[in-house]
């Protein structure tokens, strides 16, 4: 069996959870043939990615973010948070962080100098949903899912870590959005779950016992 997210691996692979009878393991796979290139036994950690240069993966356990080689290896802590997504040029990764005082991302470089927080302005809050992999765009942009006062749904917003701006992505805030995500192309790809709702009123065509 394999389990969501999926993740890209460099430019030729995509990374996943696959489970059998014995144990739970990250897999990496070619995308041209699905060839198995790595496997990460023992791997039971739901939100994960991939290095942009294909050599790392990166993972969240216990409130914090970790980094290892995909063929095996040490791991490093980079920083605290509950998911994470990197930049595809590979100078950073920005993590998601689940607490008490709501949620907050931080920009955390890879070349070990400090992180810091992201700055985020209005009135509408990022939601408690992990970020996607590829949330993160060549330019900084930012895919996230936010708690809106105008709507109960939490649709999904284009963050500008420069600005703190938060833009609702369509088909706006009348829906559910999960797993907002940038594809190569630079497009908006995620899951919009709509609700709809009709009231009716039944009347007997007539009165029993007459």
């Amino acid at each position: 069996n394999s389990y969501f997210p999926v993740a890209p691996l460099g430019r030729d692979r995509t990374i996943m959870r696959v489970s059998d009878s014995s144990a739970t393991s990250l897999v990496a796979a070619y995308n041209a043939n699905g060839q198995i290139a790595a496997r990460l036994p023992g791997f039971d950690y739901p939100a994960f990615a991939g290095s942009p240069d294909g050599t790392t993966v990166f993972f969240a356990d216990s409130g914090a973010i970790w980094s290892m080689p995909i063929g095996g290896g040490p791991r490093r802590r980079l920083a605290e948070g509950n998911s994470v997504a990197p930049d595809p040029n590979g100078r950073y990764v920005v993590t998601e962080v689940i607490g008490d005082q709501g949620v907050h991302l931080l920009h955390v470089p890879l070349d070990g100098t400090a992180p810091h927080e992201i700055p985020v302005g209005g009135d509408m809050a990022i939601a408690p949903i992990a970020l996607a992999p590829n949330a993160v765009a060549p330019d900084g942009r930012i895919l996230v899912e936010v708690v809106s006062r105008a709507s109960w749904f939490w649709p999904s917003a284009i963050l500008d870590p420069k600005t703190g701006r938060l833009t609702i992505v369509p088909p706006g805030i009348a829906y559910d959005m999960t797993s907002a995500g940038w594809d190569t192309q630079g497009r908006v790809m995620t899951v919009v779950l709509g609700l709809e709702a009709s009231l009716w009123r039944f009347r007997p065509e007539k009165q029993l016992g007459r």
